[in-house]
């Protein structure tokens, strides 16, 4: 077991991954669109030990819920109300503009004090203005994520003085333009809110084939990849090797990523039961459930010995998808998180004030500082 490294991971999406869901909790799936639907669950996520919680966002509908929420403002809504817990929104970069997902995240940063990260999302069957048909859409998120960290250390940390004396508000001097010019946009910068607490709050990326390794290898702090999903090679030292091949052709320095592994979870209160809720949500769906992550059905203790082996084969975390918000949450936060605790393999460290500080990563310092004469 790999100790208080190891980083729990709580994905949410609709009111719950599994696609029968809405349709056997259709009073849920009818409040996806209020805060007091995720304040509930994600205060219970973040008392048992949960370190972040990711929200999906898409330009298609969810899952038969009534409506896709807008990730990054969910997540500011629920800032207030949670403490220590990361909030980590999904952002389709291929239909969104670099410069107002610089300025909502760094927003989110300032709202949670600390506590924002962003999952960038690449969907090729939905692109903006700026594709021509030829670009590809995983070098254009490159360079949006080069983007936002250019814009994220545009003002450095002592660029507010606040001067009532003189009326000045900022140091000019300490405000950088970031001039980029790529093939699909370019930015002029700075951008208009103060830099985020965390300097750059961290970026995750889910990776299947070379392209979105590659991606986060250039571009990303945290990588969720799919042991025992079904992509070939895709088992704990599989997924391993890919990220340090990335990372190696990458020329990455610095801290290297974190992996955290997918699974995707049906849990009842013997392996049978689990079987026979499986089935009700399969048939509630009318289709059997695929997923790019590793399907678990079966009881809580299960699914933390399946969680402990990847630990020991050398993840740094898990990202776990639950089936429904009701039962299999609830399961998961009061019988799995306890068995993981006891074997000594959650990071749980209130503490650890910034989502940076409880992935184990320093806090950057603005490039353009490091410039700076």
């Amino acid at each position: 077991m790999s100790g208080p490294g190891f980083h729990l991971a709580l994905g949410l999406d609709g009111v719950g991954w599994h696609p029968g869901a809405a349709a056997l909790l259709p009073q849920d799936a009818a409040r996806t669109a209020r805060a007091s639907y995720w304040s509930p669950l994600v205060r219970r996520a973040e008392a048992a030990g949960i370190d972040l919680v990711t929200w999906e966002d898409s330009f298609r509908p969810s899952r038969g819920t009534y409506g896709v929420p807008d990730a990054v403002l969910l997540a500011s809504a629920l800032a207030p109300v949670t403490e220590h817990i990361g909030l980590v929104p999904t952002v389709v970069v291929t239909s969104t503009e670099p410069f107002h997902v610089a300025k909502a995240v760094a927003t989110l940063d300032h709202v949670s004090l600390g506590r924002a990260g962003v999952r960038i999302k690449v969907d090729a069957q939905h692109r903006g203005p700026r594709f021509d048909g030829s670009r590809d859409v995983f070098a254009d998120a490159t360079d949006v994520v080069e983007v936002l960290g250019r814009l994220w250390d545009s003002w450095e940390d002592d660029a507010e003085i606040r001067d009532v004396a003189t009326g000045r508000f900022v140091d000019r001097d300490r405000l950088h333009h970031v001039d980029f010019v790529g093939e699909g946009f370019s930015v002029k910068g700075p951008l208009i809110t103060p830099r985020p607490p965390q300097g750059r709050p961290p970026v995750v990326v889910l990776a299947h084939d070379e392209r979105a390794f590659a991606l986060a290898a250039t571009s990303a702090d945290v990588v969720l990849v799919t042991p025992g999903g079904p992509f070939p090679g895709d088992d704990v030292p599989g997924a391993l090797a890919r990220v340090r091949a990335a990372s190696v052709a990458a020329g990455r320095t610095g801290a290297p990523l974190r992996v955290l592994g997918e699974v995707a979870f049906v849990l009842g209160r013997t392996t049978a039961d689990a079987h026979d809720r499986a089935a009700r949500l399969e048939e509630a769906a009318g289709r059997p459930w695929r997923s790019d992550a590793h399907l678990h059905v079966g009881t809580a203790p299960e699914l933390a010995d399946l969680v402990t082996s990847w630990a020991d084969a050398g993840l740094d975390g898990v990202r776990f998808r639950p089936a429904t918000h009701t039962d299999d949450v609830r399961r998961l936060l009061d019988e799995t998180l306890p068995l993981l605790a006891a074997r000594g393999s959650t990071a749980h460290a209130p503490d650890r004030t910034t989502l940076r500080d409880r992935l184990g990563l320093e806090r950057p310092v603005s490039r353009y500082a490091e410039e700076a004469p």
